[in-house]
C-alpha cells in the first residue's frame, strides 16, 4: 500500500531513540525527507546512520532543546516548512502530586507542552497556507487512564490531547490534521529504565519482569516500537485525512 509519503517533507523530534526513532525510521522508508532532533549530539547522528542506512533515505539529523523557545526558532529557520511533524518528548519522571515541588512543575510543563504548543505553532502556518499537513504527538496511555505515581504524565500529557483537539477543531478546514497517539508499554529504553526498580523491588530480573507484563495483556506480549512507527506513518499520509482530533491508544488491549 502507498502512503504517500515519497518527498514529503518530515520533522520528527525526540527521534535518536525510542517511538521517536521507530516512527523516523518507518517514514524514512516510505519516501519522506526526514529531519530528525534531539538534544544530543552524538545521539541524533547515530540515529542518523542507522536509517540512512537501513532505507537509504535523505536525514539531516539536527539538536536542539525544545524547553528552549530560542532552539524552536533555529529548528524553524534551519527546516524551513514542513509537511509532517511528528512530536515525541521525553518522558517525565514517576510520582505523586506531594513529590514535586511549583518548580518542577513548571519545569515539566516547558518540557512536555510547551515544546508541543511552539513547535505546533511554528510549523502550522506553512501547512495551512499550502492546504495540507500533518501533526502527530506522541503521548501515553495515561491521559485516558491515569496511573498512580504518574502525576506529571496523567496531567500535562492531557493538556496535549486538549491542544491537539482544539488546532483540529481550528485548522481542520485548511487541510492540516492533528491526531495524538497514547502508548501502552512498549520495549523502549525508556520502559526498561521504569521498570527496572520495580523489577528489584519483586525480587526479579528485568528481562523476566517485562515478560510477566508482556503475558498480562490481552495479546501476551509488550509492543515493539515499529509496531507504533507504523501506526504513525498512517497517520502522517495521505490515507488518514479523515483522521482528525483523535487520541489513539495502541496498548494492545491494556485498557479494555
Amino acid at each position: 500500500m502507498d502512503l504517500g509519503l515519497k518527498n514529503k517533507k518530515a520533522l520528527v523530534t525526540g527521534a535518536s531513540s525510542g517511538l521517536g526513532f521507530a516512527a523516523a525510521s518507518v517514514l524514512a522508508k516510505e519516501g519522506a525527507e526526514l529531519s530528525i532532533v534531539s538534544r544530543s549530539e552524538e545521539r541524533i547522528q547515530k540515529a542518523a546512520r542507522s536509517i540512512v542506512a537501513d532505507s537509504g533515505a535523505k536525514v539531516a539529523a539536527l539538536t536542539a532543546d525544545l524547553r528552549n523557545a530560542g532552539d524552536i526558532e533555529k529548528l524553524k529557520e534551519t527546516v524551513g516548512e514542513t509537511d509532517i511533524l511528528v512530536v515525541s518528548t521525553g518522558g517525565p519522571p514517576g510520582g505523586s502530586l506531594d513529590s514535586f515541588g511549583p518548580g518542577e512543575w513548571k519545569k515539566q510543563y516547558e518540557g512536555l507542552f510547551e515544546s508541543v504548543l511552539r513547535l505546533s505553532s511554528a510549523f502550522a502556518p506553512g501547512m495551512r497556507r499550502r492546504g495540507w499537513g500533518r501533526m502527530v504527538y506522541i503521548t501515553s496511555a495515561t491521559i485516558l487512564n491515569p496511573k498512580l505515581n504518574m502525576a506529571f504524565s496523567n496531567a500535562i500529557r492531557a493538556g496535549i490531547a486538549g491542544l491537539a483537539k482544539s488546532q483540529a477543531l481550528e485548522w481542520g478546514k485548511d487541510g492540516v490534521t492533528i491526531n495524538c497517539v497514547a502508548p501502552g508499554l512498549f520495549a523502549t529504553d525508556r520502559l526498561r529504565e521504569l521498570f527496572e526498580p520495580m523489577a528489584r523491588e519483586a525480587g526479579m530480573e528485568l528481562e523476566e519482569y517485562l515478560r510477566k507484563k508482556g503475558d498480562a495483556l490481552p495479546v501476551r506480549r509488550i509492543g515493539r516500537p515499529e509496531e507504533m512507527g507504523s501506526l504513525i506513518a498512517y497517520l502522517a499520509s495521505e490515507l488518514s485525512g479523515y483522521m482528525n482530533g483523535l487520541v489513539l491508544p495502541i496498548d494492545g488491549g491494556q485498557h479494555l
